[in-house]
């Protein structure tokens, strides 16, 4: 278990999405990826654990991861988030398609940017 919700466990607290976020925005910044890993296995049991049915994710999650794996070049781990979060219908916004748009440049896939255009949401 990650140390910061260890300690957050130990004193009582339960942590929220918002904690999470943080930590995959953390984490992927730093390049840790493993970590990040982590925390989306912990948020898909946690949103199990509540009736979600999936992931305890929220547009925020999906824009972060986007950014986190779009700055590492990651582009399948991109495009896998983006086909995630159309499947849990939480809908994309303008940050969503900045990611995008920006993974994709990198990448030099920019045919990808240009299918965005065509994406229906």
């Amino acid at each position: 278990m990650d140390a910061v919700l260890l300690e957050m466990e130990n004193l009582g607290l339960q942590p929220d999405t918002a904690v999470y976020n943080a930590l995959v925005s953390v984490y992927g910044k730093a390049g840790l990826f493993r970590e990040v890993e982590l925390i989306v296995k912990t948020l898909q049991a946690e949103g199990t654990r509540l009736g979600h049915g999936g992931p305890a994710f929220d547009l925020v999650t999906y824009n972060t991861l986007l950014d986190v794996y779009g700055r590492a070049g990651r582009l399948n781990d991109v495009i896998n988030t983006f086909s995630d979060m159309k499947k849990t219908k939480v809908q994309p916004d303008v940050k969503t398609f900045n990611a995008l748009v920006n993974a994709y440049g990198r990448a030099c896939h920019f045919d990808g940017v240009l299918s965005l255009a065509h994406s229906p949401c």
